[in-house]
């Protein structure tokens, strides 16, 4: 999408990336929600896996920090690309 961006007037740029980050962060902090709630379920079952005896709330536990980190640094890079100086954000 990046290409069709560019293409834009400069003006619009940086609300179409802000928009673009915006989609990010909120797919991101979905994902992560849902996997804290199954990694939560999972948990309370004391549900392990078969082969390696490892509790599976640890893996979807995972799973949940990473895109809830994601979500956060595309939030922070978001509101730095709409209040920073430059209009793409991302030192681009």
């Amino acid at each position: 999408m990046s290409m069709f961006v560019d293409m834009t007037p400069v003006r619009l740029q940086r609300y179409l990336r802000c928009f673009e980050w915006l989609a990010i962060t909120v797919l991101a902090g979905f994902v992560a929600w849902v996997a804290f709630t199954v990694s939560l379920q999972l948990k309370s079952f004391a549900q392990t896996s078969l082969t390696a005896n490892i509790p599976m709330w640890i893996p979807h536990g995972a799973v949940a920090v990473g895109f809830g980190l994601s979500a956060c640094i595309t939030l922070l890079f978001g509101l730095r690309g709409l209040f920073g100086k430059s209009g793409k954000g991302e030192g681009q």
